[in-house]
């Protein structure tokens, strides 16, 4: 069973790997580029405004002064 699956997913994967190379090479910069000029993608953070007032702050979980 595992083995069946395992080649079902490596046979996705070569497919998708068969699909990406069959598209044009591109620079860097004009993949980036092309990602700005797509106009249904909202590239702006979420984020969520409420009426009131703060009675807590909870700290994020994350490391958010790693170097990177």
């Amino acid at each position: 069973m595992k083995e069946k699956a395992k080649k079902e997913r490596d046979e996705a994967t070569l497919a998708s790997v068969k699909k990406e190379l069959a598209k044009p090479r591109m620079a860097r910069s004009a993949c980036k580029e092309e990602v700005n000029l797509n106009t249904a993608r909202i590239s702006a953070y979420a984020s969520t405004t409420m009426p009131g007032i703060i009675g807590k702050i909870i700290l994020s979980l994350r490391n958010t002064d790693e170097a990177g």
